[in-house]
C-alpha cells in the first residue's frame, strides 16, 4: 500500500548548497545532482559581495561522501533517510520513493534583488522529482554503517541535540522486484542507484515512475532527458556487465520509455548470472593486513601484467609457491602477476632481507623476464651471491633482480652502491639484454664511475645511471650526474637509436651538459631537468633545466615513436615554460601536474601544459601509446580537476584522488580524465598502456570501496592499506565515444572513427575538408567478450582520395592483410555480429556496409545504422555488403 504522493518541506528544499538540477550516471541507474546556473556568492570582510566561478566553488563539495542519516525532528515523518547533499536534499520514504528537493538560486547579486521583488510566482525557487518503483515491494534499511560520524545541534535546547546520529554509506530499498535487488549511495553532489539482477531474474520488471517530470524522452546519444520547471535533467546513457568465469563481458543496454515511466532493454546476456554495472573495465586490491603500496606497473606482450611495490604484510595474497614464499621482515619489496582483465591473481612472490625494502621500477625484458629494480637496508639481501655487486656498501643501497616469468625463482640480484645511501627510482632494458639503472646517491664512491660521463660526485648528493649486463653480474658503468647542489633520477627512458634519457630533480644553477639545451639555465626554486646520454654512459650529450621559479620535478618519462621526450611531473610554478598554447596554459593553483614535450636533441620545448585544479595535483607516471597519445596518472586533492566529465570516474571519491588523463599528441588538448578513488585516500603511483590502448594504473588506497573492484582478483581491501591495479578503457571514458561519420566535399568521400583524438583533429580543421554528416553509431570496447573486434585498414594508393575500411570479419581481416594497396592500422573497437540470417540482437542496431563500386577513381564504404541512408546509397549505384538480404556487417548498440 503506498501513501499519498510525498513532497519536501520547504525549509529542507532550501537546504541545498547549490543551484542544480540531477542527471543520472547509471550503474544500473544512478542520479548525479550538478550546477545548472547561477553563481555562489561569499560575503567578503567588507560586507561586500564576492562572486565566485560557480562550478569551482561547487566543485569543493561535489565530490565529498555524503551519509544517509535517519531523519530529524523537523523532517517529515513519512522519510526513513535523509542525504544533504551539495546540489540539494534526497529523502527516502519508508515507502521506498526517492524525492530529490531542487532549489534555484539567483546567479548574482543584481539577480538576488530582483527575485526579492517579484512575486513568488514569477520565478520557479524551487522544485521536487520523486521516483517510485512500479509495482515493487520496497523495506529501506541501511545496510552499509558510514565512517563518518555525524551530529545534530539545532536550537539552543541542548535537550535537543542529537551525538551519533545513524549514518550509512548505503541504503537498499531490498528485492524490489523478483530477484531484483535495488540499492541507493550517495556523495556529495550524487545519489546513484544501483539495480542488481540476479540469475534467471526478469529485468523487464524493472519500472521507475518520475513524478515531476513535465516530459519524458531518450536523445539520441542515448541518455534520458527530463524537463522540469528548473530545466533538463539528464540521464546518462546505461553501461551493463556481467563476470564469467574470470571474465568481464559487457552487455548492451538502453533505456526504454513509456510515458513517465523509463526503464532497461538488455540485449543478450547469460541468464545464469548476473548483471552488474560500473564504469571501470576491472580494479583489484593487492595487499595483506599491513600496508601495501604498489609503486610500478608492467604488461607484457602476452598482456600479462606485473606489480610491483612494498608490503608490510606477512599474509600478502598468491605468494605460495613464489621465489620467496615468505615475508623476511615487516617491509619486503613484491612483486605480483594478475591476468590482464585483472580477474585472477596469477603469483605472487616477496623479496628482502632482514631491513627494508622496496621495489619501486619494473620491466619485462625480451626473454620474457621480470626485472625489479629499488632501495634495500638489508645486508642479505636475496640472490646477489654472484651478482655485479654481492655485498652491500653501507647506509642502503639500490637493487636490481632478475626473476622467472612465472616469478617462482629468482634467477639473480644485486647491490647497487657506495658507503652512503643510494636509491633506485627507474629501470630501462635494452633488446640486448643490459639493464640500466637510475636513481640518488649520497655515496663518493659509486662503484663503476671510472670513466664515465661525470666520474666523481659534485654535489653532497647527485642523480646516478648505472649499466648492468642482462645476467646482473657485471655492472659495465655507471656515472654521477649533478651540479654543486642536490639531484635525484626518477625516470629512465632508452631510445631505439641507443640514447638514455633520463629526468629527476636539481637544486643546481650548474647542472652539467645544459649550454645549448631548451632551458640552459634555472629557473629557481629547485628545478626538474632532463639529461641524454650515449648508450655507453661516458658521455653526456645533452642536459637542459625544466621549471619556472617554483619548485619544480619530473617524476616520469617516455618517448614517442619519432623520437620526442616527454616529460611529467609536478610544478609549483606559476610561470612554468611553454605552457602557452597548451590544453592548460595556466596554473589551477597550489601545485600542479605538468606535461612537457621536448625534441629528441633536448634543445627544443615544443609544448607544456599544466594538469589540474585549485588544490594539490601530481603526475607520477606517464605513457605514451601507439597513436601518439599521452597518458598521465597521479594524484589529486582537487574536486575540480580538469576534463573528467564523461569520465569513467567522473567524481572525486573524497579525501584525495588517484587519477589519469589523456592528452593528444601535441599536449594542446586534454582529451579525457577520470579520478580513480573511493572515500579514502587513493594516490596513482604507476601507468602502462598495452598494445590495444588498455591503460593500466597501479598505486595505494586507503579506501574500502574503490571503485571496480567487484569481481577483481581481490574484491575487498585485507587493512592498513593496500595496493591496488586498475585498467581502463583508451578512452578513460565511461562510455566510450561513439564512430563519428565525417564527409569530404571535393573528394565525395566518407570516413568514420571513434578515435576521440582523431574526431577532436577533424572538428578542429586540422584534416582539411572533412565535416560531420551528422550520423554516427556506438561501439563496445576492444576485447568484448563475445564480440568481435574490427580491423582499420588504410590505403594511398588511391591518392589524393586516400580511404580507410573497416572489417569485423576475421577471415576478410586475414585477407586484406594480403593485399598491397591497403595498410593494416590496428584493431580499433568491438562489435556484435548479425547471426547466419542477418538479423541482430535485441537492444542491437544493424549496421550497413555500403561500397562506391570504385566510383570517382577510389573506394570508398560507408557504414550507417539508417536504413534510409543505405536506400539512399543503393540509389546512388553503390553496393550493398554483409550478410542477408539487407547487407548487415554488424550488430552496434541501441
Amino acid at each position: 500500500m503506498h501513501a499519498r504522493p510525498f513532497a519536501p518541506d520547504r525549509a529542507a528544499v532550501r537546504a541545498g548548497n547549490c543551484v542544480s538540477l540531477p542527471r543520472l550516471r547509471i550503474r544500473f541507474a544512478a542520479w548525479l545532482l550538478c550546477a545548472l546556473a547561477g553563481g555562489t556568492h561569499a560575503t567578503t570582510g567588507d560586507g561586500g559581495v564576492e562572486t565566485r566561478e560557480p562550478a569551482r566553488v561547487h566543485a569543493r563539495v561535489t565530490g565529498l561522501a555524503v551519509p544517509f542519516l535517519a531523519p530529524s525532528d523537523g523532517d517529515d515523518r513519512r522519510v526513513a533517510f535523509v542525504a544533504r547533499t551539495s546540489a540539494g536534499t534526497v529523502f527516502v520514504t519508508r515507502d521506498g520513493q526517492l524525492v530529490y528537493g531542487l532549489q534555484r538560486r539567483p546567479s548574482s547579486p543584481r539577480d538576488a534583488a530582483t527575485v526579492h521583488r517579484k512575486d513568488a510566482q514569477a520565478q520557479v525557487r524551487g522544485w521536487s522529482l520523486t521516483e517510485s518503483l512500479v509495482d515493487a515491494r520496497t523495506e529501506p534499511r541501511g545496510i552499509a554503517a558510514s565512517a563518518t560520524r555525524v551530529s545534530r545541534f539545532v536550537g539552543n535546547d541542548a535537550a535537543h541535540w542529537q551525538s551519533a546520529v545513524p549514518a550509512f554509506d548505503r541504503v537498499t530499498l531490498g528485492e524490489a522486484w523478483p530477484g531484483i535487488v535495488v540499492d541507493v549511495a550517495a556523495k556529495g553532489g550524487s545519489v546513484e542507484k544501483f539495480f542488481t539482477v540476479a540469475p534467471h531474474a526478469d529485468a523487464r520488471r524493472i519500472a521507475v515512475r518520475v513524478r515531476g517530470a513535465q516530459r519524458l524522452a531518450r536523445s539520441a546519444d542515448g541518455s534520458l532527458v527530463a524537463q522540469t520547471g528548473l530545466g533538463p535533467v539528464t540521464f546518462t546513457a546505461p553501461v551493463a556487465w556481467q563476470d564469467i568465469a574470470g571474465a568481464r563481458r559487457p552487455v548492451p543496454v538502453a533505456y526504454t520509455v513509456a510515458g513517465n515511466r523509463y526503464g532497461f532493454a538488455l540485449g543478450d546476456y547469460d541468464r545464469a548470472h548476473p548483471v552488474v554495472i560500473d564504469p571501470l573495465l576491472q580494479s583489484s586490491y593487492l595487499g595483506g593486513s599491513g600496508g601495501d603500496i604498489a609503486w610500478a606497473i608492467a604488461v607484457d606482450a602476452n598482456g600479462d601484467v606485473f606489480v610491483a611495490g612494498s608490503t608490510g604484510s606477512f599474509n600478502f595474497p598468491g605468494t605460495a609457491g613464489g621465489a620467496q614464499a615468505a615475508a623476511a621482515a615487516n617491509g619486503d619489496a613484491f612483486v605480483a602477476r594478475l591476468d590482464r582483465n585483472l580477474t585472477t591473481l596469477v603469483q605472487a612472490t616477496y623479496l628482502g632481507g632482514g631491513g627494508g625494502d622496496v621495489a619501486q621500477a619494473l620491466a619485462v625484458d625480451a626473454t620474457g623476464a621480470v626485472l625489479i629494480a629499488g632501495s634495500t637496508t638489508s645486508v642479505n639481501f636475496p640472490g646477489t651471491t654472484g651478482g655485479a655487486q654481492a655485498s652491500p656498501g653501507g647506509g642502503g643501497d639500490a637493487f636490481v633482480a632478475r626473476l622467472s616469468h612465472d616469478l617462482t625463482q629468482l634467477l639473480q640480484s644485486t647491490y647497487v652502491g657506495g658507503s652512503a645511501l643510494d636509491q633506485g627510482f627507474a629501470l630501462a632494458v635494452q633488446p640486448g639484454g643490459s639493464v640500466y639503472l637510475a636513481g640518488g646517491t649520497a655515496s663518493a664512491n659509486f662503484p663503476a664511475t671510472t670513466g664515465g660521463a661525470q666520474a666523481v660526485r659534485a654535489g653532497g648528493g647527485d642523480a646516478f645511471v648505472a649499466k648492468l649486463d642482462a645476467t646482473l653480474t657485471l655492472l659495465a658503468q655507471a656515472t654521477y650526474l649533478g651540479g654543486s647542489g642536490g639531484e635525484v633520477a626518477f625516470a629512465l627512458a632508452r631510445a631505439g637509436s641507443g640514447a638514455i634519457f633520463v629526468a629527476g630533480n636539481t637544486g643546481s644553477a650548474n647542472f652539467p651538459g645544459v649550454t645549448g639545451g631548451a632551458q640552459s639555465a634555472a629557473g629557481g626554486g629547485g628545478d626538474a631537468f632532463v639529461a641524454q646520454l650515449d648508450r655507453d654512459l661516458v658521455t653526456l650529450v645533452q642536459a637542459t633545466f625544466l621549471g619556472g621559479t617554483g619548485a619544480d620535478f619530473a617524476y616520469a618519462l617516455a618517448l614517442d615513436a619519432g623520437g620526442a621526450v616527454l616529460v611529467a611531473g609536478e610544478t609549483a610554478s606559476v610561470n612554468f615554460p611553454g605552457t602557452a598554447g597548451g590544453a592548460q596554459p595556466a596554473s589551477g593553483g597550489s601545485i600542479d601536474a605538468f606535461v612537457a614535450r621536448l625534441d629528441r636533441t633536448l634543445t627544443t620545448l615544443v609544448q607544456a601544459t599544466y594538469a589540474g585544479g585549485f588544490s594539490d595535483d601530481v603526475a607520477n607516471a606517464l605513457a605514451v601509446d601507439g597513436t601518439g597519445a599521452v597518458f598521465i596518472a597521479g594524484s589529486t586533492r582537487s574536486t575540480l580537476f580538469p576534463g573528467t566529465t564523461g569520465g569513467a570516474q567522473p567524481d572525486p571519491g573524497g579525501n584525495g584522488d588517484g587519477f589519469a588523463a589523456r592528452f593528444d599528441a601535441r599536449l594542446a588538448t586534454l582529451v579525457q580524465s577520470t579520478y580513480l578513488g573511493g572515500s579514502g585516500l587513493d594516490q596513482a603511483f604507476a601507468l602502462a598502456v598495452d598494445a590495444r590502448g588498455k591503460a593500466y594504473v597501479a598505486g595505494g588506497t586507503a579506501s574500502t570501496n574503490l571503485p571496480g573492484s567487484t569481481g577483481g582478483a581481490q574484491p575487498a581491501a585485507a587493512g592498513g592499506g593496500d595496493a591496488f591495479a586498475a585498467v581502463f578503457t583508451a578512452s578513460l571514458r565511461l562510455v566510450d565515444s561513439p564512430a563519428i561519420e565525417y564527409w569530404h566535399a571535393e573528394w565525395d568521400h566518407y570516413f568514420v572513427t571513434a578515435s576521440t583524438d582523431e574526431i577532436a583533429k577533424l572538428d578542429a580543421g586540422v584534416f582539411v575538408g572533412w565535416a560531420r554528416t551528422g550520423e554516427s553509431f556506438k561501439v563496445l570496447p576492444l576485447d568484448t567478450a563475445g564480440k568481435a573486434n574490427v580491423c582499420r585498414f588504410f590505403s594511398v594508393s588511391f591518392a589524393p582520395k586516400s580511404s580507410h575500411f573497416y572489417t569485423p570479419s576475421a577471415s576478410e581481416c586475414a585477407t586484406v592483410k594480403q593485399n598491397p594497396d591497403w595498410q593494416f592500422e590496428a584493431e580499433v573497437f568491438a562489435v556484435g555480429l548479425p547471426d547466419a540470417a542477418g538479423n541482430c540482437a535485441n537492444a542491437t542496431l544493424p549496421l550497413y556496409r555500403l561500397y562506391n563500386n570504385g566510383q570517382g577513381g577510389a573506394p570508398n564504404h560507408r557504414y550507417t545504422t539508417r536504413a534510409a541512408t543505405r536506400a539512399d546509397m543503393l540509389a546512388q549505384g553503390w553496393i550493398s555488403e554483409g550478410t542477408g538480404d539487407l547487407g548487415i556487417v554488424a550488430c552496434v548498440p541501441a
